[in-house]
């Protein structure tokens, strides 16, 4: 139909308006009011940083789920430390963790997991230590890009086999971006 100042009604059901004011309104009538017609969905972007809690403090290779503060979460897809994938697609996930300064013993480990659907979709020990007591922090990063199916969960785990504490947020951050 057009630019138009025609009551909805006088259009009649299923016409179709446009406005070129804000940037542009495209509307559709149901044959007593103009609808407006809702944008594509926002692709997701959720950015944070793990927290600081003396209950990632760990030996013997124990998996613990880390909590998380949200720096931005446009879609509201984290919460409860779980992350429900909102659409099937392709996503980037990238994590990053420190542990607290100790003397390492050579063998020791130190690995940040993206659990996705019950599965390691990523995990890498980069903080696997070959020198005995170098006293330092123990680091661990990885980056992905992954097929992620819509409804289904992930979260982030740590693990070591060393007793640990994990470092305050600056050092700790991940991202979850929809592609």
């Amino acid at each position: 139909m057009g630019t138009t100042a025609v009551a909805a009604n006088a259009a009649g059901a299923g016409a179709i308006s446009y406005s070129t004011s804000n940037g542009g309104i495209l509307q559709y009538s149901d044959g007593a009011n103009w609808n407006t017609v809702s944008s594509i969905a926002k692709k997701t972007v959720v950015t944070g940083y793990f927290t600081l809690n003396t209950a990632y403090n760990n030996s013997g290779g124990n998996t613990k789920t880390l909590a998380y503060t949200e720096s931005s979460d446009n879609n509201n897809a984290f919460s409860s430390n779980t992350f429900t994938v909102p659409r099937t697609g392709l996503y980037l996930i990238t994590a990053q963790l420190s542990a607290d300064i100790k003397a390492w013993t050579a063998g020791e480990q130190f690995s940040v997991t993206f659990n996705y659907d019950n599965n390691a979709l990523g995990s890498i020990n980069t903080g696997l230590f070959t020198t005995g007591a170098a006293t330092t922090y123990g680091t661990t990063s990885f980056s992905a890009v992954a097929l992620l199916e819509a409804g289904k969960t992930a979260i982030f785990t740590t693990c070591c086999n060393v007793f640990t504490t994990i470092n305050s947020a600056p050092y700790n951050r991940f991202s979850i971006t929809e592609l």
